[in-house]
C-alpha cells in the first residue's frame, strides 16, 4: 500500500506519496497540518473519516485494506504547459521545472519517462513545465480504482494497462483474436455436420 494511516496521541497520521490533489482537499479540515520531521500530514483523530474519504478519492486506497494495483502507459494528448507548476496526472506529479532554465525532471519514484520532450519555458519570472504532445510516461503502483477516472482525463490517454505483471491491453486483443478462430471453427464444424 502507498497510503497509511496511524492513529497516536489523538491524531491520525497520514503517510502517502505526494500528490498536489491529496493537499488541496487536506486543507480543507482544518486542523490538518503537515509534519516534517515524520514527513506525515496529522489531523484531529474525530476528522478520521473525512480523511478516510479523501485518501480514497485521491489515491483510491485509504490504508485500511490492500488494494489491487496496475503499471499504466500514458500519451499527453496535447502540448500541456504549466506555469509555475509541476505537469501531473490525477494529482500525480509527472514531469517539474523549477525554474525557466532548469529544464523538467521527473521527481516521482513511481512515473518513468518513456519516450518525447518534457522541458521548461517562459520567463525568469513566469517558468513554466512543459510536456510535448505525444510525450509517454509509464506510472507503476496505480490504484486500479482509478482506471475509470485515468480514462476520462482530459490532458492524457491511456494506451496501456499491465497487471502484476500482465499485459491487460495485450490479451484483450488475444482474446479478440481467439474469439475469431472459434466462430470461423463454429461455422465450418456447423458445415460438416449437416453433410
Amino acid at each position: 500500500m502507498r497510503v497509511r494511516t496511524e492513529e497516536k496521541d489523538g491524531k491520525l497520521l497520514i503517510f502517502s506519496p505526494y500528490n498536489k490533489d491529496f493537499v488541496n482537499q487536506i486543507h480543507n479540515i482544518g486542523s490538518a497540518k503537515w509534519n516534517g520531521s515524520k514527513k506525515c500530514w496529522t489531523v484531529n483523530l474525530d476528522s478520521k473519516s473525512e480523511v478516510l474519504s479523501i485518501l480514497t478519492d485521491v489515491y483510491g486506497e485509504n490504508g485500511e485494506k490492500p488494494v489491487e494495483t496496475c503499471t499504466i502507459i500514458i500519451e499527453a494528448k496535447n502540448d500541456i504547459e504549466e506555469e509555475r507548476n509541476a505537469v501531473s496526472f490525477l494529482g500525480i506529479t509527472l514531469a517539474k521545472a523549477n525554474s525557466r532554465d532548469s529544464g523538467a525532471k521527473i521527481v516521482s519514484d513511481d512515473v518513468d519517462f518513456i519516450k518525447g520532450d518534457i522541458n521548461s519555458s517562459g520567463s525568469r519570472q513566469y517558468w513554466s513545465t512543459w510536456v510535448e504532445k505525444g510525450t509517454q510516461f509509464k506510472i507503476h503502483n496505480f490504484s486500479t480504482a482509478l482506471l475509470e477516472r485515468a480514462e476520462k482525463d482530459e490532458n492524457f490517454e491511456l494506451i496501456n494497462i499491465q497487471k502484476d505483471g500482465v499485459d491487460i491491453e495485450g490479451l484483450k486483443r488475444r482474446r479478440e483474436e481467439l474469439l475469431k478462430e472459434i466462430h470461423k471453427i463454429d461455422a465450418i464444424l456447423e458445415e460438416n455436420s449437416k453433410n
